[in-house]
Order: C-alpha cells, then sequence, then structure tokens
C-alpha cells in the first residue's frame, strides 16, 4: 500500500484551496440569483426604421477630435419595468436612430408596440407606455444603503428569443457614488449598449439603478458615449427614478413629457470648479435668482443647509434638482448674510436672452483679444465709443448694486481670437453690464468701457465692413492662461511655443493647393450617392470660409448646380463662401433619413477646405428648405444657421441650447399659396425664442430668393454677419 505524502506547506493550502472554491460556489450561486429574481421585471426592446447611422459629438479620447460614428444595432436593447401598468423605464441612447416603431417583450407577455411618453435628458432616460398590465415590479436597493466596494450586477437582454432564459449578467462593484454632479452611480460591471436601460443590482437582487450612459456637460441623446469601454460606467437610482415618475406618466404619445433640469440663473466669479468660493457674477433678468433677491458678488455660503466651499460642492447639491423643484440658499453680502427659502427653479432650456454688443469680430485673429471689424450703427458698442481697429482685450462682468470690485487674477476676462471672444459674450445676458478692455487702434491707449449689452437687432446691416480676415487660419491661437512667472527665461518660453518638426512637415503638405471652381463628387463609402461643391478662384487656406449646404427643390436632383453656381459666384468670391451641393435620393424631395448622408457630405469638404465653424448654413427651397430646418435643429453641432425659402416647419422645433448657437433667416413669397403655413413655422421658432428674422418677396411665389434682388443681397449680408454679437 502506498501512501501519498504531503508537505506541511501543501496541508496548510488544502483548507484554502477549499475555502476559495466555496467562495466562487458561492459567488456564482449568488449571480444566477441575482439573474432569476429580476428576470421578470426586465424588458426586450427592439426598434424598426429610422436611421441608419448617427453621428455624433466630438469624440474626447481622440486626438484628431474625429466625429463619431453610432450605426444602428441589429441586436435587442434592454427596459426595466417600473409601474405594473406598461411602463418601461430605458435608455435614451437606445433610440438614437429615431426609429419608427418600437416593441417590447416582458417575459411571460406577448410582444407589444411600445410608445414614448416621457424623457429625461438630464438622466439620459425615457419612458415607454404597452398597452398591458399586471406587470411584476423591481425591489427597490435603498441609495442611503449603497456602498462603495459593495457588488454590483448589470443586467441586459440580448438576441436570444427565449426570454425564459436568464438575462446577460456582468458582476463587478460600486466604484463610486453620487457622481455626475450627485446624479448617477459608479460601477466597474461590464455596460455596454447591450444593457443601457437595464438594471444594476446588489448581490441580494434588489435594483441599486437603472444602466445609462450619462455625461456631466451635455444632454444630447449621444451623451455619455466617450465612457463606453473604459472600464466604468453609470445607473440611475431607482430611488430617484421611482420620485418622478408620476410626472413622467402623465405624458401621452401624443404630448410627451420632457423632464428638464432646474436653472437659477446666476454664473459664478470663480474661474473653475474648485477654487475656493462660490461668488455670484451675473443674475439673469427675470430668472428665479433674480425674483428671489438675488444679488451680483453674493457669496453663496449654504444650499439647502448644506455647506459649501467652491462650485463643485454647490453644483453637487443642486444639479440632481429639476424644473419647479425648490432650492433654499444662505449668502453673505458684505459683513450681513441673507436667506432665501423655496426658490421655484426654472428650466435649463428656457432661453435667456444674450446680450448684444454691436462689433464685427475679424476673423482669423490668433492674437490676444480680438480686433473689431466693424461697428453696428447706434448698437451698445457703438454708443461706448468702441471703433473699427480698436482691440477688445477683456470682457468681465460689472459689479452691480454697489457691490464691490472682485479681485481677479491678471488673466482674467482674457480671449483669444473671434471663437473665444462669442462664447465670452455670450454668457451676459441682455441688460447686463460689462466692462471692456480695448486697445485703440494702432497701438493707441489702453482704455476700460462699461457697456450695457441690448437685444440684438432684426435689421440686417446695409454695407458690411470691407475687411474681414486677418488671413491666419492656419496660425494657432495664442493660449490664455496663467501668467509666466518672473524667473522664467523668456528664452524658455519661446522654446516652448516652437512648433514641433513634425508638424511643420505636416504643415508642409498642406501646401498644396487644393481644387477651386465646380466639381461633382461622390460621397463616402461607396454609396453611390453625389453631390458637387464650389470653390471660389480666390480661395485662400489661410481664411476661414462660410460653407453653404445647398438643399435643392423637389425635381432638381442637383441638376441645378450650373444655375446655383452662375448666380452665386461673385458673392462667394466678395465673402469668402463655399457652397455643397447634396442630392437627394428621390425626385419628390427629401426625407429625413438623409440626413446622415448630407452631414457625411459636408465633412469631406471641412476636412478638405478651412471652414468657418461659426457661418456654416443650411439652406433650401420647398422641400429642400424643410430638410435645412430639420439639418439645422438636429445637427446645431455643425450647422449654426438656416435659411429656409418657400419651407413649412413640419413640427415643433427643439429648445434652444446655450452653448450652440443657431439662427434663422426665414423667406417667403408673399404670392405663395403657403405663405400662412411658412409665417407659423417663423412664430414657432420665436415662441422658442430662436435669434430668427423674417422676409418675404412681395411680388413672388415660389420662386427662388434672386427674383427679389433686395431681399437676395439682404440674406447674403445675413449669412456674412453671423458673427455679429
Amino acid at each position: 500500500m502506498h501512501h501519498r505524502k504531503y508537505s506541511l506547506f501543501t496541508l496548510l493550502l488544502i483548507p484554502a484551496f477549499g475555502l476559495a472554491q466555496d467562495i466562487n460556489d458561492s459567488t456564482e450561486k449568488a449571480m444566477k440569483a441575482v439573474g432569476a429574481k429580476n428576470a421578470p421585471f426586465i424588458a426586450r426592446i427592439e426598434t424598426t426604421g429610422g436611421q441608419e447611422a448617427v453621428w455624433g459629438s466630438k469624440d474626447p479620447r481622440k486626438k484628431d477630435g474625429g466625429d463619431v460614428l453610432f450605426r444602428r444595432g441589429t441586436g435587442a436593447t434592454t427596459g426595466l419595468v417600473v409601474d405594473a401598468n406598461g411602463f418601461i423605464m430605458t435608455s435614451s441612447f437606445n433610440f438614437i436612430g429615431k426609429p419608427t416603431d418600437i416593441f417590447v417583450t416582458v417575459p411571460g407577455k406577448p410582444r407589444a408596440v411600445a410608445k414614448v411618453v416621457a424623457t429625461d435628458p438630464t438622466r439620459m432616460m425615457t419612458l415607454l407606455k404597452i398597452d398591458q398590465a399586471g406587470l411584476p415590479v423591481p425591489e427597490v436597493f435603498p441609495k442611503k444603503d449603497i456602498e462603495i466596494g459593495a457588488w454590483a450586477i448589470a443586467l441586459g437582454r440580448t438576441l436570444n428569443p427565449n426570454l425564459d432564459q436568464p438575462p446577460s449578467i456582468h458582476g463587478g462593484i460600486i466604484s463610486a457614488v453620487n457622481r455626475v454632479w450627485g446624479r448617477a452611480i459608479q460601477a466597474d460591471a461590464k455596460i455596454s449598449p447591450v444593457n443601457y436601460g437595464g438594471p444594476l443590482c446588489g448581490i441580494d437582487g434588489r435594483v441599486m439603478g437603472l444602466i445609462v450612459p450619462i455625461s456631466p456637460t451635455s444632454e444630447t441623446e449621444l451623451a455619455g458615449f466617450e465612457w463606453y469601454d473604459v472600464g466604468i460606467g453609470f445607473a440611475v437610482p431607482l430611488e430617484d427614478i421611482l420620485k418622478v415618475l408620476p410626472k413622467m406618466k402623465e405624458g401621452t404619445p401624443e404630448k410627451p413629457v420632457t423632464l428638464r433640469a432646474g436653472m437659477l440663473g446666476v454664473t459664478f466669479r470663480e474661474p473653475d470648479f474648485y477654487t475656493l468660493g462660490v461668488t455670484v457674477d451675473t443674475v439673469s433678468p427675470e430668472s428665479p435668482a433674480e425674483k428671489a433677491g438675488v444679488k451680483p458678488g453674493d457669496l453663496i455660503l449654504e444650499i439647502d443647509g448644506k455647506p459649501v466651499k467652491n462650485q463643485a460642492q454647490f453644483l453637487h447639491n443642486f444639479r440632481p434638482k429639476y424644473e419647479d423643484e425648490l432650492v433654499s440658499l444662505v449668502v453673505k453680502r458684505g459683513d450681513k448674510q441673507e436667506s432665501f427659502k423655496n426658490i421655484k427653479l426654472a428650466g435649463s432650456q428656457a432661453t435667456l436672452d444674450p446680450g448684444f454688443l454691436g462689433v464685427f469680430p475679424m476673423r482669423d485673429d490668433p492674437e490676444l483679444g480680438v480686433e473689431v471689424r466693424g461697428v453696428y450703427p447706434n448698437s451698445p458698442a457703438a454708443k461706448a465709443g468702441v471703433k473699427p481697429g480698436d482691440r477688445i482685450l477683456k470682457i468681465l462682468p460689472k459689479p452691480m448694486g454697489g457691490a464691490p470690485a472682485p479681485k481677479l487674477p491678471p488673466q482674467a476676462g482674457q480671449f483669444a481670437g473671434r471663437d473665444q471672444f462669442l462664447t465670452a459674450i455670450q454668457n451676459f445676458p441682455v441688460n447686463s453690464t460689462v466692462s471692456i478692455e480695448v486697445k485703440r487702434k494702432g497701438g493707441g491707449k489702453t482704455e476700460t468701457l462699461d457697456v450695457t449689452l441690448g437685444k440684438t437687432p432684426e435689421e440686417v446691416i446695409a454695407e458690411l465692413p470691407e475687411e474681414s480676415t486677418k488671413k491666419l487660419a492656419m496660425t494657432p491661437v495664442k493660449a490664455v492662461g496663467p501668467l509666466p512667472k518672473k524667473d522664467e527665461p523668456k528664452k524658455e518660453e519661446a522654446k516652448k511655443e516652437e512648433p514641433k518638426k513634425e508638424e511643420k512637415k505636416e504643415e508642409a503638405k498642406k501646401d498644396e493647393k487644393p481644387k477651386t471652381g465646380l466639381h461633382k463628387m461622390t460621397g463616402e463609402g461607396g454609396t453611390g450617392r453625389n453631390y458637387w461643391v464650389f470653390v471660389p478662384d480666390t480661395y485662400d487656406k489661410n481664411i476661414s470660409h462660410g460653407l453653404i449646404v445647398w438643399l435643392h427643390p423637389a425635381g432638381r436632383d442637383g441638376r441645378d448646380a450650373d444655375d446655383m453656381v452662375k448666380l452665386w459666384e461673385p458673392f462667394c468670391e466678395k465673402y469668402n463662401f463655399i457652397m455643397v451641393g447634396p442630392t437627394a435620393g428621390a425626385a419628390s424631395g427629401w426625407v429625413a433619413g438623409e440626413a446622415e448622408g448630407i452631414m457625411s457630405d459636408v465633412r469631406q469638404v471641412r476636412t478638405s477646405y478651412t471652414i468657418d465653424p461659426q457661418r456654416v448654413i443650411a439652406h433650401g427651397q420647398g422641400v429642400g428648405g424643410q430638410m435645412a430646418y430639420y439639418m439645422a435643429i438636429n445637427h446645431r453641432e455643425v450647422i449654426r444657421a438656416a435659411v429656409p425659402v418657400g419651407a413649412v416647419l413640419a413640427s415643433n422645433p427643439k429648445e434652444p441650447v446655450a452653448n450652440q448657437r443657431l439662427t434663422f433667416l426665414v423667406i417667403a413669397g408673399a404670392k405663395d399659396p403657403i405663405v400662412k403655413d411658412v409665417q407659423e413655422g417663423f412664430k414657432k421658432l420665436t415662441e422658442k425664442k430662436y435669434p430668427a428674422i423674417y422676409r418675404e418677396m412681395k411680388q413672388s411665389g415660389k420662386e427662388y430668393v434672386n427674383d427679389d434682388g433686395d431681399v437676395f443681397r439682404e440674406m447674403v449680408r445675413w449669412m456674412d454677419s453671423l458673427d455679429l454679437r
């Protein structure tokens, strides 16, 4: 008989291996139990129709910031039953392609048609309704009991047609709570589009939250994609969802409810989220803050009884709030404390009219500040004495109500170039007073002028300033930031600013002169779709050119290229415009699904030529004008203006977005049978507080704008003055 010999070390390990095996077995058993417990509440969502692909905003993970393409998936997505009477909550990401049909299957129930009844863009959620009752609902895991380090199990539905089978299961831990400005739980469980809309559960099977892609800075349906596949994901606490569910359930397919983030109506003086202090900089007119009595210069000490030391702490307590919710503040004003209780918040999308200064900024100007190209007559800038050739160096809020001037770093209020100027000025509403530091023309003295901003006028300037560009579009914009230390040698700073050799080589490649004139193009990816491009012979890569996206009327099929170029060529040369003419897929005209093809054409032109991002204009006639509306409203991250001619705005436009300015010039013929419908569209835009102008061709019906020379020339001047602020 043989006896196996074991070392003492091996004998000690045997119990440890046994314990590990027991733990693995227990963990596996617990995860399977979580899947089985929640399977009855987890719905499979399928969609048909809509757009084949959607281009998102810039991907911050890519050095080149390239656009991101989301193709319509062929698989199922996930939803969570939140009410027994047929209400399913899911992620808005599941509907980025604007599907025409949505189908939901709850285990044990037949497949049902679903309709969208509510959305919550602040948390990327959509509520669906199906005509079924008696559905099972999950057990809630209380927010207060969610702990960092606890098990987190992400569940979702796949293409498996048998819903009796367990859902997909991915395990991890809770890695953080109170994320995305207090709106989400963070976990490292594998989270992807398969389980977007599914539950994030604890090891006991209770549901902690709804899995969503979510962003701290955006509320579009593509927000949060930058977190995909980076090792973490987010879920909105189910407890928070159930608080707002009654309001969302009030929506109908015909009139869905949209929850909006709460807006107080203030900006802060401190330069970033983490600088000590929460000092009110500006208070928007008619905002909840103004109505409550909050004033510029007030230092916020508490929000809802919780002390705050910086903007980050303030926002973590404020950002989770919705429109119509209440907030209480304690502020320090001079030597006293003031309390403001139960301030009712407005909707975050309620547009606060940006103030109008009245200057045409010089384009392609990379230096600190911006040169004034021209001054709008009788504007606030004109009344303050700003003149063409002056250089605006800083824009700062003017303390009001006797508040002392704040101590700010020397670089506060600085900017470089036109685009940074436009970003800076849009933060100040109508009737606010700003201090602008102006260096007079020709290197003269520097003055500080106090200017009260007005409303943007509807009149288009009769004559534009001739010189519009410094012709330095390819020159890097100077950085605005902390001033260099005195002991830093200037030579070292100069070295840091020198472009790298590789960059110089790339610049040399760009010296090749691009094609000019009219040429026909083929769309990306071998789609067979054609479009034309016209580039004036005067094209210079160092000048940023506006881009007019011409969307032809029905029946033209892109055959109007020669006519449009003949008409537009002198204006393209004078005002630095390039034209692109996509072609509709059918003789009857455009459909919404062709938007992605148009954006593909636009991207090809933007990568080949120097395009001014502030002057990308969708312009069309008839059904092409309708498409111009659609392109502008749904692709405002690229399209900054629309000029529809003889076109009806088919539906209510989306709310304006503060950091994506979008303007309209609506044109109609007085003799057009649909002129009243065109006017109704203009009315919808103004009700939403979009900057919009209406012009009528008195002797025209359905003709193009060149039938009325005065309106046509005014339209061209309007296109060239889109950066007037």
